[in-house]
């Protein structure tokens, strides 16, 4: 089975202490979701993830390394029936722009981890999220890498 490469992020940040991660809402649901996208020819995935943070939630920062998760899902039959893999990635937030691609198009908001975990309705992104939820608290005092 042939499956269609996207790439997704989960943009965090401290504030006041604490980590919140940015939900936007889906262009076609109206649900809460996470950046995410097709990765374009040429594109490595983790430059993907960066594009679709800017374009569709108008943050910049740090990609961490490595990768923290993958999920696969297949699109409804409305929007084509074909497979999809994405790789999911976390961002530190180190920029929100005042302008962006879809800025009429979305709503976002800063959540808890908890929140985000119960706002997302993807079973495997869930899992993904509560992993990396996990590992906030160590992420605490470490500098990301950079590329």
């Amino acid at each position: 089975m042939e499956y269609r490469k996207q790439s997704s992020v989960i943009p965090y940040r401290r504030h006041k202490g604490k980590f919140e991660i940015l939900l936007l809402t889906s262009l076609s649901t109206g649900r809460f979701v996470l950046p995410k996208g097709t990765i374009e020819p040429n594109m490595k995935a983790r430059h993907s993830a960066e594009k679709e943070a800017y374009e569709e939630a108008g943050v910049k920062g740090i990609l961490l390394k490595p990768i923290i998760g993958e999920y696969k899902y297949k699109k409804t039959p409305q929007k084509g029936g074909y497979h999809c893999r994405v790789k999911v990635f976390a961002l530190e937030v180190r920029k929100e722009l005042d302008e962006w691609p879809e800025m009429h198009k979305r709503t976002k908001m800063w959540v808890s981890p908890a929140k985000a975990i119960k706002s997302v309705k993807e079973k495997k992104l869930k899992k993904i999220l509560i992993s990396f939820a996990e590992t906030l608290p160590r992420l605490k005092n470490k500098k990301p890498k950079k590329d």
